[in-house]
């Protein structure tokens, strides 16, 4: 009975961590991302959706995105070679949303290559994308945390293939991602351990 008991009062605590930590997600605002000259405006927003996506389905924070916010949406980023600044009064108004940190991505480079193919078959093209997220306290303008990441594709009939695929790749870094950057933390309150026979 003791035992039942006690199962009962993890299991009450367990969940009640549980519901605490979804009400204490920290609010990240992911904004445009920026990238070098060449690559397409449109492969950058396929992109751009892939990591929110990714972000999302770890349920690690409340992810939000500048283009759905009236005060920080624009109706064509500037795309540049230098992703390093950051808008002080962008910060502002995500301090007065409760915004804890902003999320920037920047595309250094989208490139196709032909691969080599044996005497009869066709040839086909991989891509490969470099790109690096920086996360950003809002309350300080800080950088807490930057990573840079590279994906290939398969092998595919068309270079369009292959540049679909891989922009449409990145989600599956974030899991990564967000643990580092965002773990769960708690706290041990207590830890009871039985004697054996009691």
């Amino acid at each position: 009975m003791k035992k039942i008991i006690l199962l009962s009062l993890a299991l009450f605590t367990f969940t009640a961590v549980i519901q605490s930590q979804s009400r204490c997600k920290e609010v990240v605002f992911i904004e445009y991302f920026s990238s070098v000259k060449n690559i397409e405006n449109a492969h950058v927003k396929t992109f751009r959706n892939s990591i929110i996506d990714g972000i999302i389905k770890t349920e690690r924070v409340l992810l939000k995105d500048v283009d759905s916010e009236l005060s920080l949406k624009r109706e064509e980023q500037k795309q540049t070679e230098d992703a390093s600044s950051v808008d002080v009064e962008r910060l502002v108004v995500m301090k007065k949303m409760n915004a804890k940190y902003l999320i920037q991505g920047h595309l250094s480079s989208l490139t196709t290559e032909q691969t080599k193919a044996k005497e009869g078959e066709p040839v086909h093209y991989r891509a490969k994308v470099t790109y690096s997220l920086k996360i950003i306290d809002v309350e300080t303008g800080v950088v807490k945390g930057t990573e840079s990441y590279s994906n290939s594709s398969l092998a595919k009939k068309t270079t369009k293939e292959a540049i679909i695929e891989v922009i449409n790749a990145p989600g599956s870094n974030m899991k990564a991602f967000i643990n580092k950057h965002f773990p769960i933390e708690g706290t041990i309150l207590e830890i009871n351990s039985e004697k054996k026979g009691a």
